[in-house]
């Protein structure tokens, strides 16, 4: 549909002009493509709801010329946004780590943990919500049809095969019983009274009856190994980020982190600081070495050259 759109207006605007499209995980040059300008494309994607939200990810595309992406910022700027540039790939760079966040969080339902019990550890820490209400209120269907188009759905499919653990086995069961969040009533919560969310009996014997179809034994998960695991997974991951190029420097992902996602405290790389590099690499070696199956505990290399003692920042 986009590359559609952007077909037509690149028959229709005048040259020159800035072709942005608001997305979260579409591949901005794949919409270039549809043009004769890709010069002109660019992402510019707003955290959601948008009124609120002040984080703005300018995307630079393969082809995006500077005049480009400098528009698109001082446009944000003038909206009351705080931009932040990133680069090309799945889910950007919020959105990217973000998801190696809430694949912990389902780890951690499949092993014993219950909904509430990950959005307190998650809360507690400084989230502005943790990642159960947050999906609620997002919409878990748009997750859902994300896996599914990517083949992640069907367990024989090769892009399940070559992935290693799969994470989104309880959040399927959950939408194929059609609990998608607060637009439908029910998600991880019940919305039975309005927009407040409350624990559920049908979802909690849902997560436990998953556990026992995938062979686990759940047992009782500390608030902190919850933490840990989900906070390690995002840092982990913003290293990753760093190391590729998708975000310029810590800072940046800890703006995106503060103004987007309303991170309160501590946010993911000064939090990293804060551990120190030799202790968090270590920690993501140990969860490494308990799940390794799990290529999100692959650590960075960047991370491996800040704890040897290299640069510690950008």
């Amino acid at each position: 549909v986009k590359k559609t759109v952007f077909s037509a207006l690149n028959s229709v605007a005048r040259q020159g002009a800035v072709l942005a499209t608001n997305t979260s995980t579409l591949d901005i040059d794949e919409i270039a493509s549809a043009t004769n300008r890709p010069q002109d494309v660019c992402g510019m994607h707003f955290f959601s709801p948008a009124n609120v939200m002040p984080l703005l990810e300018v995307v630079r595309g393969a082809a995006s010329a500077p005049t480009t992406l400098r528009t698109a910022v001082d446009l944000g700027v003038r909206m009351g946004k705080c931009p932040v540039l990133v680069g090309n790939c799945f889910g950007f760079a919020g959105n990217r780590m973000l998801e190696q966040y809430g694949a912990q969080a389902l780890f951690c339902l499949e092993e014993g943990a219950l909904p509430h019990e990950v959005d307190k550890a998650m809360t507690n820490f400084g989230m502005a919500m943790g990642p159960c209400t947050m999906g609620d209120l997002a919409g878990l269907d748009i997750g859902y049809q994300i896996r599914k188009s990517l083949g992640l759905h069907d367990s024989s499919s090769k892009a399940r095969q070559e992935l290693g653990r799969y994470s989104g086995t309880i959040a399927d069961a959950l939408c194929e019983q059609k609990r998608y969040g607060q637009k439908s009533g029910k998600g991880w919560y019940s919305y039975a009274n309005g927009r407040t969310p409350e624990r559920d009996p049908d979802v909690e014997e849902l997560v436990a009856r998953v556990s026992s179809s995938l062979g686990i034994q759940r047992r009782q998960l500390s608030q902190e190994e919850i933490t840990e695991r989900c906070v390690l997974a995002l840092i982990n991951e913003g290293y990753k980020i760093l190391e590729e190029g998708v975000a310029e420097c810590e800072s940046d992902i800890d703006m995106i982190y503060a103004m987007g996602y309303g991170m309160r405290g501590w946010t993911p790389m000064q939090y990293a600081n804060a551990l120190g590099h030799k202790t968090v690499l270590e920690r993501i070696e140990y969860l490494q070495s308990l799940h390794p199956d799990t290529p999100m505990w692959n650590p960075s290399n960047l991370l491996r050259e800040r704890a040897a003692g290299g640069p510690q920042n950008c």
